[in-house]
């Protein structure tokens, strides 16, 4: 056989155990270098063709990586070992597992990828080994805190306090002080559920006090009705007006977020007393893709960051309720973050649409808010989406929708009868679509050609003899 460049000479048993070696591991430009006379295409043909297997790139070696994961995974079980003990044992093991890796040409490994496989190991990491006679020392909330401070699977909770799934999600406690609660959700690949408590960030800045009250509606059985609010403000208010803007379709955390309009929205509010919010959904954005353990960690860091945007207005916040991307959130990863946000804030918040009173000087003002699904793009088929809700109110001061990313109002007459005195009265009713906090450039609606949207403020004006209105 010619000894050209490109083909092998099958009967060379030296070089033959030299690949052997080398193939499985080492970089391409190694073994070209030790078989300069041969290209690459020859070598993969001949290596097939002896059996021998390149290892992936980001293939896991069991008989090197193991032993060191096992004796890592035990010395985090051992007493007395903090948080702060913990990471730096933790950074100990991804380096050292990362050194054996760059020496066999494989790719460095990211935490959970050596969490997932000390879990097929059935090893657990910061597990201390229990004294079965000292279980119940298990339950108290600095070992749930010290153990469920890192992610577990139900797996791992069986083992650990020898007791079924059942059994352990009703010990768990829901919050461990003010701080830490408990947060669960299931993997991506294979549905595995996760247990871990949560550190909610602190707090910058206190929360100020709301100068107006607020309870729920009643139904018909006197119970509390959760899709409807009466919020009274103090008779001796001396304010010419109260405005209210609405806070919808933000999307915070995605790129097209605007961050300094949203910032400068939220001014009206710091720096004007009669200046109050609602909150109509779609504050914000969806998760990226990925792992659903990366989603609820973004998910969670996002939270912290819409909770420091609102905490300076949170008090003149009067209600907030799901959006689009919040109810799809819910759906994902288990949880509302909206939800949990208006929680700390002490703002009031609403899954549904939300029909709400404001009492101020003797009058009552009447708001519908809905987040809207409509994708109409033309103005008047947006009002017509608005005005649609119409015929389900005798008389509604103010029906607010979103999702339309294009803020702008109309008023529409009311023929009523007045109550109190019989009278046929015209009555304006407000229809207003609010304005998003969404880039145009570099959209999806740039690229389909949609118009520019409106963006104003449709603030929806109270006074206090009774009348309201609108601006752009």
């Amino acid at each position: 056989m010619s000894n050209r460049r490109g083909y092998w000479i099958d009967n060379d048993e030296k070089n033959k155990k030299l690949l052997k070696e080398l193939y499985p591991l080492a970089s391409r430009e190694k073994i070209e270098a030790v078989f300069p006379e041969r290209n690459w295409q020859a070598i993969k043909r001949f290596a097939n063709n002896s059996g021998f297997k390149r290892i992936k790139k980001n293939a896991w070696l069991s008989d090197l990586f193991d032993p060191i994961l096992r004796e890592y995974f035990d010395k985090s079980g051992k007493q007395g070992l903090d948080v702060s003990a913990k990471q730096k044992l933790k950074m100990q093991l991804i380096d050292a597992l990362n050194k054996v890796a760059e020496k066999n040409n494989v790719n460095p490994k990211k935490w959970n990828t050596i969490l997932k496989h000390g879990h097929e190991l059935d090893l657990s990491w910061g597990a201390k080994k229990v004294d079965p006679e000292d279980s119940e020392s298990l339950w108290e909330e600095a070992a749930l805190l010290s153990y469920l401070g890192e992610k577990r699977t139900a797996k791992e909770l069986e083992k650990y306090f020898d007791l079924s799934l059942d059994e352990i999600e009703n010990r768990l406690p829901e919050k461990i002080g003010e701080k830490h609660e408990l947060m669960s959700y299931r993997t991506s690949s294979g549905g595995q559920s996760v247990y871990f408590y949560h550190e909610k960030a602190r707090l910058r800045g206190k929360i100020h006090d709301k100068i107006w009250t607020w309870k729920y509606g009643l139904n018909e059985d006197d119970s509390d009705d959760h899709a409807s609010i009466l919020i009274s403000f103090p008779k001796d208010l001396d304010w010419r007006q109260i405005r209210v803007f609405a806070l919808a379709e933000a999307y915070i955390g995605s790129e097209f977020h605007q961050e300094n309009r949203f910032k400068g929205y939220l001014g009206l509010g710091k720096n004007n007393p009669y200046h109050h919010f609602m909150i109509n959904g779609s504050l914000f954005s969806l998760p990226p893709r990925g792992k659903m353990e990366e989603k609820i960690d973004w998910m969670l860091n996002l939270q912290d960051v819409v909770k420091a945007k609102l905490r300076p207005i949170a008090h003149k916040v009067l209600w907030a309720h799901q959006g689009c991307t919040e109810e799809k959130i819910e759906r994902i990863l288990g949880f509302d973050p909206l939800q949990e946000v208006c929680s700390e804030l002490g703002i009031p918040y609403f899954p549904r649409p939300v029909m709400a009173i404001i009492e101020w000087n003797n009058h009552v003002f009447s708001f519908y808010s809905i987040h809207g699904t409509t994708t109409a793009k033309k103005r008047g088929s947006m009002i017509n989406a608005v005005a649609n809700l119409l015929d389900q109110f005798e008389m509604m001061n103010f029906i607010v929708m979103s999702h339309q990313k294009s803020g702008m109002q109309n008023v529409v007459p009311r023929r009523i009868r007045n109550r109190v005195n019989f009278r046929i009265e015209d009555k304006n009713q407000h229809l207003i679509i609010t304005p998003s906090f969404r880039k145009y450039e570099g959209s999806i609606e740039e690229r389909k050609g949609q118009p520019l949207p409106a963006r104003g403020s449709c603030a929806m004006i109270l006074f206090p003899d009774g009348r309201c209105g609108s601006s752009d």
